[in-house]
């Protein structure tokens, strides 16, 4: 399980064309054994502040991403659906469902009674 894990968290995802790894460390480990290996002494160190900005500038590229991905499934979604139009006074009919009205709601299992 942890190589399917591994894999999986390498991996490219669509909405954000980056992996996990990636969005929260900044880096994408070509194999396990990269991250378990590599003496933390030999590990490239950035500055503080630099690597915050690295991070935010990812960050804000991923928030753009998931932001153009939503845009193209709503337009797919509503390429084939038609824009309705109310005027006032137009009679609409309104499907209102049971859980919005607890105080009426109504049931099988309620107690019924027979009105003679």
């Amino acid at each position: 399980m942890p190589h399917v894990e591994f894999s999986y968290n390498r991996s490219l995802a669509y909405a954000i064309k980056h992996s996990p790894f990636e969005c929260v460390y900044g880096v994408n480990p070509l194999t396990s054994l990269e991250v378990l290996l590599i003496p933390t002494e030999s590990r490239v160190s950035f500055e503080a502040k630099t690597r915050s900005n690295e991070m935010k500038k990812l960050h804000k590229q991923i928030r753009v991403e998931i932001e153009k991905t939503s845009e193209a499934y709503k337009a797919k979604k509503n390429k084939n659906g038609k824009q309705l139009e109310f005027k006032l006074g137009d009679l609409v009919w309104l499907h209102l469902r049971k859980e919005r009205f607890l105080s009426r709601k109504k049931n099988k299992l309620m107690e019924r009674s027979d009105a003679i």
